[in-house]
């Protein structure tokens, strides 16, 4: 395919180019152990929840497993100016566990689908229901049903005040069906979407840019290529394979500030991916993970810093990180990643990591190596 640029512009003859790897971090703002802090703990320990920034900076934390295939319809809200969490009154419409939560235009949250307890006592399944929560009464409300039940499915508002959801999975007698269906919210009401999203997409990641395009990275193991999602077209694009890419399973997907993005983790390298934010050209950065990560957290610090945290290492049999890397926007190929020495104790996985008002990330909840929830 020849050699391209960051902004995936072809390089041609007779110019040549002179490659190298910087290992070093001169000018580069590393996060360090002290800048983490402890705040308040989760009332309930869960995993697989959900973590919601409210319009008032507040954060809204859903769902999620207690213990085991047990699933809590609770809910907690962490005021950052106590540093506490509260637990509401109020409860969600039904348990849910491994669903996606949306902030609305009007500061309302989206709840939708999930797994839950269903007939016979112990058994799991997915729904296709929704709520929504109001911060101003606390309350759960039900919403219109979504057109496909899904569990590890993923969601994002649209520039237009939409509500995408994408993928997941139909979970039915202890086996798992992907999907590679979509559908849109607005105004109450759930509407199957008619661009088909490529192929099949499960426990795959999401972001979007300021540019009206909305990247869908890994969850497929029909073939290794990612999506974006044109707002201008309302349609899904293919973007093609990154060379020498693997199949990616709970990968972290985000964008920086520019709009360029990144795929990181959710295979078994830890290899770290960047898509450009207009052409979706997609390439290995060539800088992984410290550790390979699947089911990490992700945010980003600033405009042009993102934080990789925890996740499971499937090269060693599920084991769980406890450490952070740092992937730091420009160079050769867009990105780079740097290992931190930033490590949390316990290890965690299937956390959540919600960026705040201030910039900070508030880190909250998620599995242990002994297999307990944190809080």
């Amino acid at each position: 395919a020849g050699l391209r640029s960051i902004d995936a512009e072809p390089l041609g003859p007779p110019t040549s180019f002179r490659f190298g790897t910087a290992n070093h971090t001169s000018g580069v703002d590393i996060p360090l152990p002290a800048d983490l802090s402890s705040t308040g703990a989760l009332n309930v320990g869960r995993q697989a929840h959900t973590a919601t920034l409210l319009a008032d900076g507040r954060v809204l934390v859903c769902g999620g497993y207690t213990s085991g295939e047990i699933v809590t319809d609770t809910a907690e809200i962490w005021n950052p100016q106590t540093g506490t969490f509260t637990s509401l009154t109020n409860r969600m419409t039904i348990p849910r566990a491994g669903h996606t939560a949306t902030r609305l235009p009007d500061g309302r949250v989206l709840l939708t689908g999930g797994y839950h307890p269903q007939p016979p006592l112990g058994e799991l399944g997915t729904t296709a229901t929704a709520e929504i929560f109001d911060p101003s009464s606390t309350a759960f409300t039900a919403t219109g049903s979504k057109t496909t039940e899904r569990g590890d499915h993923a969601s994002i508002l649209l520039g237009d005040g939409r509500v995408l959801v994408t993928g997941g999975g139909v979970l039915s007698s202890g086996f798992i069906t992907d999907l590679a269906t979509a559908e849109t919210f607005s105004s109450g009401t759930f509407t199957a979407h008619a661009s088909p999203m490529i192929h099949t997409r499960f426990a795959h990641g999401i972001a979007r840019n300021n540019f009206g395009k909305v990247l869908l990275g890994g969850g497929s193991d029909a073939d290794k290529s990612h999506s974006f999602f044109s707002e201008t077209d309302d349609a899904f694009v293919n973007l093609g394979e990154a060379v020498g890419d693997e199949v990616r399973f709970g990968p972290v997907v985000e964008a920086f500030a520019s709009g360029h993005f990144i795929i990181a983790g959710g295979d078994l390298p830890g290899t770290v991916l960047r898509v450009d934010r207009l052409s979706g050209f997609v390439q290995n950065t060539g800088s992984g993970l410290s550790s390979p990560r699947a089911y990490a957290a992700a945010a980003r610090l600033g405009t042009d810093r993102i934080v990789v945290i925890g996740g499971l290492d499937f090269n060693r049999g599920g084991f769980i990180q406890g450490s952070m890397d740092v992937i730091v926007e420009g160079g050769v190929v867009g990105a780079r990643t740097f290992g931190t020495s930033v490590t949390f104790s316990p290890a965690l996985a299937f956390h959540t990591a919600t960026r705040l008002v201030d910039g900070s990330v508030l880190i909250c909840g998620g599995v242990n190596e002994d297999g307990s929830q944190l809080n």
